[in-house]
């Protein structure tokens, strides 16, 4: 079967035009890294784990660190930050500590004063 063509033999045609492609209403905005923002992604919203993320892509684009120095960096700051803290606390239980047994003295005094019916002992 042959059909009638007027095309030299060897003629390879030009390529077609692309087909037009409709622009996105919304590109996400970009690093300068040329990745996209936590925000434009609806990340980093206003609660304590997206400031987390905020402060983690900060460190990673300013700093242009990689993902893993950034966790790990930001992971010792606040273990260093909250180091004073951690030890007071530690320092008060220590203390709570020293009053537990008088404490548990009394309780057992008054408790018993209580079942003796004594108003007056179990008061004070």
């Amino acid at each position: 079967m042959q059909t009638n063509t007027n095309t030299p033999e060897g003629y390879i045609p030009d390529c077609p035009p692309p087909p037009k492609v409709e622009l996105v209403d919304h590109l996400p905005e970009l690093t300068a890294l040329g990745e996209p923002t936590f925000s434009s992604l609806g990340l980093a919203a206003s609660n304590p784990a997206g400031y987390m993320q905020a402060m983690l892509e900060f460190f990673h684009v300013s700093l242009d660190l990689p993902w893993y120095a950034c966790i790990c960096g930001t992971a010792l700051a606040l273990r260093i930050i909250l180091l004073p803290l951690y030890i007071r606390n530690r320092r008060d239980q220590g203390r709570i500590a020293n009053f537990t047994e008088p404490m548990k003295r009394i309780q057992e005094k008054a408790k018993e004063a209580r079942d003796r019916g004594d108003l007056e002992a179990s008061e004070s």
